[in-house]
């Protein structure tokens, strides 16, 4: 077996035991939750992060970051307009912010 193999198993034992041990705890799954958003949240960072150094945007398609952003300012409404927790409606504010500074 490879080592990503390893590691992804690791983490998926790991994820299986907590998700067992926690499963009636809400402040466990809110922690999750948050989480999951905060790291979804930073996808396109290292994006951005390549733009910057580079000075310049050859290779990515402009469609692609529009569909991101239109994605996000959708996720971005619905999570406002149903009340959602902060930290996911700040974790998609942030996306939107990152998708914008990308198309810039």
């Amino acid at each position: 077996m490879t080592y990503a193999v390893q590691v992804l198993g690791g983490i998926c034992v790991i994820f299986t035991l907590t998700n067992y041990a926690f499963q009636g705890s809400h402040v466990y799954i809110v922690f999750i939750g948050t989480l999951s958003s905060a790291i979804e949240a930073l996808l396109a960072v290292p994006q951005f992060y390549l733009n910057f150094v580079r000075k310049n945007t050859s290779g990515l398609s402009l469609m692609l970051i529009i569909m991101w952003c239109f994605g996000d300012l959708y996720k971005l409404n619905y999570y406002v307009f149903s009340e959602s927790p902060f930290p996911l409606i700040a974790c998609s504010v942030f996306q939107v912010c990152t998708d914008t500074a990308i198309l810039c």
